[in-house]
Order: C-alpha cells, then structure tokens, then sequence
C-alpha cells in the first residue's frame, strides 16, 4: 500500500506521533508529506537560538514571515512554546536591530500568539528581562492566552513577570517559577492582590525555585485548595513548612530540596499527605505512605536527625534510590533500636541502584 492511500487522518495520527527529527525528514520527500507533516512539526516550538544576535534575528524573522504566510491555520498547530532568553532585546517597539518590515519581532510574535489557540504550554526563559523589555503588545497577547495548562518562568521571576502573571486569562493547572540568582520578588508594586490569586481554583501542580517568599508572608485570606503537587527547592531562600501548608491544605506529594525554617509541620497539617521526596531532614512530623530519600552525602553526615525523621514520618514504603546495602542497614539498626513504635523493617526499599 501507498503512503498517501492510507485514510488522511490515519496518516496524521501518525505523524504527530513521529520525532520532531523524523517529521522533519518525511516533509521534505513530497508535497503531500509536508502538507501532512507541519502540525507535528510546529507543535513544539523553541524561539532563540542562543548564538548570535544576527542567528537569533533571522530565526524570529524566518519564524514570523512562514507563520504569517497561513497565520490562522499554523498558529493553531503550535501546542508548546519555549522562548529562550537570546530573544529577548528583539521583544522592545524601538529594536534598532530588528529589520523586520511591518513592525518589531513582539509585535509579530504577539499576532502569531493571538492566533495560537490550541497553545497548551508556555516556557519563558529569562522571564523577567523578557517582560521587562517586551512590547505592550507581546505582553498583552501572552495575558490574553485562554488556553494555557502549563506556565513555566524560569531564571528569575521579578515584578514585570508577576505581573502579567498575574494578569493572565488562562488557568493553568501546572506553574512553575524559578529565581535561581536572587531568592525572590514578594510583591508587585502598585498591585493589592496575590500574582497567583487567580489560579487558586485551578491550579494542581506548582514548583517554587526559591520564591517562597511568596506564600510564607501571602495575605490571600483563602488557599489553594486544589493543588496536590508542591516542589521547594533552591539555595538562596529557607522555607516555612508550616506557612506552606496553610496556603496549600491538600498537598498529596510534597518535594523539598531546599532549607527549611526550625518550624515544625505537626499532624494537624497537610492531611492528605501521601508522599515525600526530599534530600535532607525537614521538619515534618506526620506519617506519610511514601517516602523517597534522595543522595547520600547528607544521610552519611545527619543520620541522627535522619532517623529521627523516619520515626516522624512512619513511611509504610521506603525508597532509597542512591544508597548501599550498607546505609540502608545502619538506618534500619539505628530505627529499630531507638524504642520508637516505628520500625524500619516494616518498610519496602525499593533499590534503583543495581549496583549497590
């Protein structure tokens, strides 16, 4: 059988199931391939190719002029967009560099995404050098999104990032900001509500990199009742276990990769708590089903506190992914002989580590 005498969608189905590389290489051997071939290829889509100016300016530019030349319908491909932060000095209404003839790259990339109605995934790199040099327009068609389940601000998230944070039409189940160079932004000036207030209905999953600043001091007068999945990391903030659980009651899996205040999280909090995955001792003090113990160089230095921890925890499944035979035995001697109702050997070790 032909490729083309399979039924169109059938062929479609299994395109948009083909490697972006693969997609790429069965465009170029016919008309009917590349006609086929271009929701695939535009569904993931990745702006700035962190080389040059000059390559960065002719990708938006290139970018921009295939996109313009069936706006409505390729738009409407594009479920996934990653703008690195190379494209950010081509976002501004006086780009001098910018030798596009019907007006700046933010303003052609704000009519693409006006058009791009099926977008499902928003990654910005750089987030808050991007807002705070982009054109009105670029910002406003970013807020006008309806479609967005995913929003990730990555590098550092400041106030012009908040801001049209939190300004945005969509409800995102997934968020995801990270201000890996500065601990983080508390506030949006002249703005009396939470960047997040409007996704706290919606949102399911968030990680904090640092930023935490956010929550442990918020004055939302409500939380957030539907996320499950909170992740804590970074190194330049310490975060307050008791103060997260207020803002987010029904966290089901809790991550921490970070320092944690000497607060105590007791059993009155995050009640539904069902696992942890963490790298070092937290204060939690409330039995969990699932617990994930991540490296080894610090359960080698703490392992005090890390029993004690256990002991807190009561986790009916251990996993260990990282650590020997030997560790593991020692945690289970330390557990066992400490007079605590919690014993080890009850628990599951799941080794990832073959070689262990």
């Amino acid at each position: 059988m032909m490729v083309f005498e399979i039924p169109i969608e059938v062929l479609d189905d299994i395109v948009l199931s083909l490697a972006r590389g693969d997609a790429l290489r069965f465009a170029l051997t016919c008309r009917a391939a590349y006609a086929s071939a271009v929701p695939a290829i535009l569904r993931d889509v990745s702006l700035g190719s962190g080389a040059s100016p000059t390559k960065t300016n002719e990708q938006l530019r290139s970018f921009c002029d295939y996109l313009s030349a069936d706006l409505l319908q390729r738009a409407s491909y594009i479920r996934s967009l990653t703008l690195t932060a190379s494209i950010a000095p081509f976002l501004g209404t006086k780009d001098a560099r910018s030798k596009l003839d019907d007006g700046s790259a933010g303003t052609r990339i704000a009519r693409v995404l006006h058009h791009a109605t099926n977008l499902r995934e928003l990654n910005v790199y750089g987030a808050e050098d991007l807002f705070s040099r982009a054109s009105p327009q670029f910002t406003a068609a970013v807020i006008s999104l309806t479609t967005l389940s995913v929003v990730c601000f990555e590098d550092y998230v400041g106030k012009h990032a908040l801001n049209a944070l939190s300004e945005m039409r969509s409800q995102p189940t997934v968020i995801r900001l990270t201000s890996f160079d500065m601990p983080t932004c508390n506030s949006i000036p002249g703005r009396d509500h939470h960047p997040l207030r409007n996704f706290m209905h919606s949102l399911v999953r968030l990680t904090l990199i640092n930023n935490h600043g956010l929550f442990q001091n918020n004055e939302l007068g409500a939380a957030f009742s539907q996320l499950e999945h909170l992740i804590l990391g970074g190194v330049q903030d310490i975060v307050d276990l008791p103060s997260m659980a207020r803002a987010f009651p029904s966290v089901r899996k809790l991550e921490v990769y970070t320092r944690c205040t000497e607060n105590i999280a007791g059993s009155d909090l995050w009640v539904n708590l069902d696992t942890v995955i963490l790298d070092r001792s937290i204060p939690l003090a409330r039995p969990v089903q699932r617990l994930e113990l991540i490296g080894v160089e610090w359960l080698e230095e703490q392992l005090g506190l890390a029993v004690e921890m256990l002991v807190r925890l009561k986790p009916v499944v251990l996993i260990c992914p990282d650590l020997s035979y030997e560790i593991i035995d020692l945690l289970a001697g330390r557990a066992d002989g400490s007079g605590n109702p919690f014993r080890l050997v009850h628990a599951v070790c799941e080794y990832k580590n073959a070689g262990a």
